[in-house]
């Protein structure tokens, strides 16, 4: 064995080391495309980055290299194949073969050149929503026969106090700061047409006749039947839709309205359209009246003065697991209400602070608060009585008025002001249904990306 020396490195090597390999070395490169050689023909006809670019002015005299066309292509092919914060995405390009793809080196997609483009699409969100909206439905032969209209939340931690959009909203997570997004979606394909973002702190029921006339307009089209929840099915949306030619179908909060016609029903009308369950039970039963919709305050109010009364085509749909959820709540609701009214009645009563009849009468009128509110008559009223000097909780159970409740159960109403009898009861009825089926799954779409987009 030769001696051994150091060389500037410090490492030992032969002294008859020849720095010319003697075998010819190979490297193997491997990317993780994944999703994305499937993604890339999607998005190329959905024409992304050429309907951007057409829009959003290049910064060329910046020294722009990518276009933002070419950003925003990339970054809903990271949305759809690897989510991630909008930071560092250079890395992921590396990594997945961005290059090879979409033909741009990673490095220029760095944190600068991002939040340029976000800018861009912020500047300019309507015009490409509408661009990419019409090209979608020419590319794809979207019909435009039906739309889908519903709202979800996107709920966010921290400050944001400056923000004009995120505030504290209502809902399931009302103690949380969020904003709202109304979404359209076609109802064949559930391909998103229009996404409007919106202050937090916005009721559904405020949104709706805005959104749907705005889609309208950037559509290009009249005839569009839309479908939603029932905050579009409230009474004063009915009104103000019917007013503005915009015809809909929506299930309608209860409402006095509705009463004497669910109340007109009987066993053997509904048993004439029944849309059995899985078991051969009945799962939906429809019927259909016709309701004069309308509010005898209407003057009152600012935005309704000039809309006039119409009478609307009513479904009258009874469910199983709605009549099932309803009686399960309510027995919920009775055991609670009966458990605290003998706790005040036979524990609290006279004592401390319950010597007090207005305390005492307040702690019971809370018993009713909230979605247990209907069940104070049910209750006979409870109330706090002064007998001989000690106070007594007096209420009893009305059994004959639970009944007429029960007979209820499971029942809803769904409004419409389509009158065309091509449109039977039994198809108003299943336009619903595919209603609930695609906003089970509400922001599945290119826009919920290109929101993402939006507020990072």
């Amino acid at each position: 064995m030769g001696r051994k020396y150091r060389g500037n490195s410090g490492y030992p090597f032969k002294a008859n080391f020849n720095p010319k390999p003697k075998k010819v070395f190979q490297f193997k490169v491997e990317k993780l495309l994944g999703s994305l050689y499937l993604t890339k023909p999607l998005l190329e006809r959905m024409n992304i980055k050429a309907i951007i670019d057409s829009i959003v002015p290049a910064r060329k005299e910046n020294g722009q290299i990518v276009t933002t066309g070419q950003v925003s292509e990339v970054l809903v092919a990271n949305r759809l194949h690897h989510p991630r914060p909008l930071r560092d995405i250079e890395e992921w390009a590396e990594l997945c073969g961005i290059e090879e793809l979409y033909n741009l080196k990673p490095e220029n997609l760095n944190d600068d050149r991002l939040g340029r483009a976000l800018e861009d699409l912020e500047q300019y969100f309507e015009e490409i929503e509408t661009a990419l909206a019409l090209h979608v439905i020419k590319e794809f032969g979207l019909d435009l026969e039906e739309i889908l209209w519903d709202t979800t939340s996107l709920y966010f931690e921290g400050e944001y106090d400056s923000s004009e959009l995120i505030r504290f909203g209502y809902g399931e997570k009302s103690g949380l700061k969020q904003l709202k997004v109304a979404l359209n979606v076609e109802k064949e394909s559930g391909i998103p047409l229009r996404a409007d973002v919106l202050n937090g702190n916005r009721t559904d029921v405020t949104i709706v006749v805005e959104n749907l006339k705005k889609l309208r307009r950037a559509l290009k089209k009249e005839e569009l039947l839309f479908t939603g929840d029932n905050a579009m099915g409230t009474i004063p949306n009915c009104l103000l839709l019917n007013d503005q030619n915009i015809r809909f179908i929506a299930p309608s909060p209860a409402s006095s309205l509705f009463e004497q016609a669910i109340n007109s029903v009987d066993e053997e009308e509904l048993d004439l359209l029944v849309f059995p369950d899985k078991d051969g039970t009945p799962k939906f039963k429809v019927t259909e009246r016709g309701v004069f919709i309308g509010l005898p305050d209407r003057d009152t109010k600012e935005d309704l003065k000039e809309v006039k009364p119409f009478w609307a085509r009513c479904l009258i749909i009874w469910s199983k697991s709605k009549s099932k959820l309803e009686k399960e709540k309510r027995a919920k609701y009775i055991n609670d209400i009966k458990e605290r009214l003998e706790d005040i009645a036979l524990t609290k009563l006279n004592k401390r602070r319950y010597k007090d009849k207005e305390y005492a009468q307040n702690q019971v009128d809370k018993c009713f608060q909230g979605p247990k509110h209907y069940l104070r008559k049910v209750f006979g009223n409870p109330t706090v009585e002064d007998k001989q000097g000690q106070f007594e909780l007096v209420y009893v159970l009305n059994k004959e008025l639970l009944k007429r409740i029960e007979k209820k159960d499971g029942f809803y109403p769904v409004v419409t002001n389509v009158y065309d009898q091509n449109y039977t009861t039994k198809e108003l009825f299943l336009r619903t249904r595919v209603f609930c089926k695609y906003f089970f799954l509400k922001v599945a779409s290119y826009f919920s990306i290109l929101l993402h987009l939006r507020f990072p």
